[in-house]
């Protein structure tokens, strides 16, 4: 169990302390965790697929283009990387994220100084530090994310004005996350290295209005596996929701929602597109 990290900052005097560039050897390891996936972000599996032995070697941009219901609709969603293979641009759409932004990363020694985020309502940004083994990240809503690593897996604590609002506990195989000492949302691995198979369950609150508090409770699990060849399938149960295959560079070719019909949710096709260094 591992509860260290809640008591170490809720006595720490100043916050502002961290807000210094102090890199150390885990520094790298903190973004790329971070930039890893960023498109399956939108879905909430993004710890499931970082299990897939996906290699973008050389990459110099990926497009990736969408279809429902025989229609296609070009670069929903397009990335862009330098020489290094750091990730220095992203353009989103509407359709996928519910607005448009384009947003740009700014590096310092090779580590993610800024995250640059360009709407239609103007320009904000994320400012990026590193102290004591973790990174620190003044986000656009005013607030200070504090990031640590279990293995593969991210978990922060949130100040305002020096304070703890938001924070995430490791107990056992879980992330649980509290919201001025409630706890709001629990994420269960079955392992926080990304070996397969890998599962994760997920649970919702729930009101107690005669006790006059809030549970947790199970909501759903999801498992990925690898199906044949170079395919993998993300189920819930016995329902399969997406589909990933790559291709023979070992990149994501195709990515499938497979749909919910009790939702009214349709199947949406999405293909990834490659330039190269």
């Amino acid at each position: 169990m591992l509860l260290t990290s809640v008591g170490i900052f809720a006595q720490a005097k100043n916050i502002n302390s961290l807000l210094v560039f102090n890199p150390d050897e885990n520094s790298a390891k903190f973004n790329e965790i971070y930039t890893e996936n960023f498109f399956f972000g939108n879905f909430g599996i993004k710890p499931l697929v970082n299990a897939v032995p996906v290699k973008n070697e050389n990459i110099r941009s990926i497009r990736i283009s969408a279809e429902t219901e025989g229609k296609k609709t070009p670069d929903v969603m397009t990335m862009n990387y330098d020489k290094d293979g750091k990730l220095i641009q992203m353009k989103i759409s509407e359709m996928l994220s519910g607005k448009e932004m384009e947003v740009n990363y700014v590096y310092k020694d090779g580590l993610i100084q800024e995250e640059i985020f360009k709407e239609k309502q103007g320009v904000k940004s994320n400012k990026f530090h590193y102290a004591e083994g973790k990174m620190i990240i003044e986000n656009t809503k005013g607030m200070i994310d504090v990031y640590q690593l279990k293995d593969k897996i991210l978990y922060k604590q949130t100040y305002l004005n020096g304070k703890p609002v938001f924070q995430d506990r490791i107990e056992g195989k879980c992330r649980i996350t509290s919201y001025r000492n409630n706890d709001i949302d629990k994420t269960c691995y079955s392992n926080f290295t990304g070996e397969f198979p890998v599962t994760i369950e997920e649970f919702s609150t729930s009101e107690n209005a005669k006790a006059g508090k809030t549970t947790l409770v199970p909501e759903k699990t999801l498992e990925i596996r690898k199906s044949n060849g170079r395919n993998y399938s993300i189920s819930s149960g016995e329902t399969e929701l997406y589909n990933l295959e790559l291709d023979k560079n070992s990149s994501i070719k195709n990515f499938e929602f497979r749909g919910i019909k009790p939702e009214l949710k349709k199947p949406v096709h999405f293909s990834f597109t490659y330039t190269y260094y």
